[in-house]
């Protein structure tokens, strides 16, 4: 079996602007560029059972899907492949 992780942290600052901040097109590309150069999220829609291809700039990455999805709360993924 998998061990799952789960991290948290606290953050002063209303929820819609964390959630713009983490799901914007242009604020998801700055802060997921710590971890890889260039790196982007594309979907059709950020909403339950939809696909999300988390892509490096030259178009490799990982395909999810979004299993859960609460705006302004919680979106979580279950990563395919």
């Amino acid at each position: 079996m998998i061990n799952r992780l789960k991290f948290s942290i606290d953050i002063k600052a209303e929820k819609t602007a964390i959630w713009k901040a983490l799901w914007n097109e242009s604020c998801y590309r700055e802060w997921a560029s710590v971890f890889f150069e260039g790196s982007y999220a594309v979907t059709d829609e950020w909403k339950e059972g939809s696909k999300v291809h988390f892509l490096a700039p030259d178009q490799s990455g990982i395909y999810s899907l979004i299993e859960k999805h609460i705006p302004n709360n919680i979106i979580q993924f279950k990563h395919i492949g």
